[in-house]
């Protein structure tokens, strides 16, 4: 049988591509900013597996990346200045009941086009972060382990979105709606659990850090 060498190399510029593009950022953080499993990117980065559609439209709405420039492995002619690094933070907001903070180390970035944050996001300053979702209390919207883009500009509180917020020592990723008696109830999207109402010491300690920007809300 004759081996067709065209599409070989063609995948193995792909994985070499995809690599180069995810650069430091760990396989488990990449493929949960992409929406697929770790063992997808691996198989993709392997050659052993073709990119989908889907994850070449990602990769061309978050790191401006031609499809073209995947599937043939050509280098990027786009410039570092087209693109901005996202620092992702140690500190994990819990879609349960309330994580302690610990640390709000930064642990590593990730890049995203300027061009795509500001047209889709509408985002064109620095104070934006990324956390790791934990719990399942806004399941459905978003998941546990999965990555979120905050802009930490946005604290004006509007029932449509999700924010990040802490509560005296617990960081959290809620719906927020102030109420007429001048109390706050902190919402989940899981019917599974009831929402709180924040008064008094709990009231005066919450702080809005940012609203959560991406992934949309489903």
């Amino acid at each position: 049988m004759v081996k067709n060498t065209t599409t070989e190399r063609a995948l193995f510029d792909t994985g070499a591509e995809i690599k180069r593009i995810r650069g430091e950022v760990s396989q488990a953080d990449f493929a949960r900013m992409l929406g697929i499993g770790r063992t997808t990117l691996i198989r993709y980065e392997s050659n052993e597996r073709a990119p989908d559609a889907d994850f070449l439209i990602k990769m061309n709405m978050i790191y401006g990346a031609d499809p073209s420039q995947l599937l043939l492995g050509r280098q990027s002619s786009n410039g570092n200045n087209e693109y901005q690094l996202v620092p992702r933070s140690s500190a994990r907001p819990s879609a349960g009941h309330g994580s302690i903070i610990e640390s709000e180390q930064i642990v590593d970035y990730m890049s995203f086009k300027k061009d795509w944050l500001q047209r889709v996001l509408g985002i064109s300053h620095s104070d934006i972060a990324l956390v790791e979702v934990r719990g399942d209390s806004m399941a459905g919207t978003l998941e546990d382990g999965e990555l979120a883009l905050v802009d930490m500009r946005q604290n004006r509180l509007d029932t449509s979105a999700v924010f990040v917020i802490q509560v005296e020592d617990a960081l959290l990723v809620k719906r927020v709606q102030p109420r007429l008696d001048g109390t706050v109830m902190v919402k989940s999207d899981n019917p599974a659990y009831e929402p709180e109402t924040l008064a008094g010491k709990q009231l005066e300690n919450l702080r809005v850090l940012g609203r959560v920007v991406w992934p949309r809300l489903r």
